[in-house]
C-alpha cells in the first residue's frame, strides 16, 4: 500500500484454495472489502447500494471484475473505491485505488493503474 497524488494505492494476493471456485472465493473476496468498508450488502443484491460492477477484458484470467463505489475508511471518513479482483494461475488478486475527498478519482490515472497489471 502506497500514497501518492492524493489517493491511496494497495495490492493483495493469496493462494486460491484448491476445492474452491474462482467465482466463490471472489465473491467472498468482495463481501469482506465491502464489510472493510462499511459497506452492508443488501439481501437478495449482488453490490452495495451505489456500487457499479464492470468486467474487465482479462482473457486470461477465469474471473475478473472491477468494482466502484462509496465507503468510510477506518476513520469512519467518506472515499470513494475503486477495486479490481482477479482469478487466476491458481492466485487470488485484488488492486485498489481509495480516494478521500477532496481528492478527484481520475477515471484515466485509475484506469491506467487497473490496466498496465501484469499477471504471472
Amino acid at each position: 500500500r502506497c500514497r501518492a497524488g492524493g489517493l491511496t494505492w494497495a495490492w493483495a494476493a493469496l493462494p486460491l484454495p484448491a476445492e474452491m471456485a474462482p467465482a466463490a472465493a471472489a465473491e467472498a473476496w468482495m463481501r469482506a472489502s465491502w464489510a472493510s468498508l462499511r459497506q452492508p450488502l443488501p439481501a437478495e443484491s449482488s453490490a452495495p447500494v451505489g456500487w457499479v460492477v464492470q468486467v474487465p477484458q482479462r482473457p486470461a484470467a477465469p474471473w475478473a471484475q472491477r468494482w466502484h463505489g462509496p465507503g468510510l475508511d477506518h476513520r469512519q471518513q467518506p472515499l470513494q473505491a475503486h477495486v479490481l479482483v482477479v482469478v487466476a494461475n491458481g492466485w487470488l488478486h485484488q488492486a485498489a485505488v481509495y480516494a478521500e475527498p477532496p481528492a478527484p478519482s481520475d477515471p484515466l490515472v485509475i484506469d491506467t493503474f487497473f490496466e498496465s497489471l501484469t499477471l504471472r
